[in-house]
């Protein structure tokens, strides 16, 4: 008997994607306390700027981008690990005997270099959406001036 239904092969699936553990912060008195005290920062930023933040969003918050990007950046310099440092897991985690040992990383490699790059990068994306939003104010403006 000749059949003509062909077999499709089902397409193969895919692993599921593990989830981001939580980034842990340094263990130092400093990153400890500006852990707690960065929050209370930037509420108070926008707090003490409330009634302009409600008259003229817009350029409130353009204005606010430097403070707040500053304290960003000093959060990540602060608190947070280098880039690519290891993890409590993998720290914990023996290596197999007769395994290569790899070397460690230099200091300027595991120090301040991966944080300037890692907090830098939200400085350096930002302007773009600033001066979209200042087009858009623009533009709203001279809309309204016509009418």
């Amino acid at each position: 008997m000749n059949s003509s239904a062909q077999l499709i092969k089902a397409p193969k699936a895919k692993p599921l994607a593990v989830p981001a553990s939580p980034i842990d912060i340094l263990q130092n008195d400093t990153a400890k306390f500006y852990t707690h005290l960065h929050p209370i920062l930037v509420l108070s930023l926008y707090a003490l700027q409330f009634n302009s933040l409600v008259a003229d969003p817009v350029s409130t918050l353009f204005n606010t981008l430097l403070p707040v990007g500053i304290l960003q950046i000093a959060y990540v310099a602060i608190c947070l690990p280098p880039t690519g440092s290891k993890t409590a897991a993998a720290a914990a985690a023996t290596p197999k005997p007769g395994a290569k040992k790899k070397p460690a990383p230099g200091r300027l490699e595991s120090g301040i270099q991966g944080k300037i790059i890692v907090g830098s990068t939200p400085v350096m994306l930002d302007p773009g959406s600033h001066i979209t939003l200042q087009k858009h104010e623009k533009c709203e403006l001279d809309s309204n001036n016509k009418s």
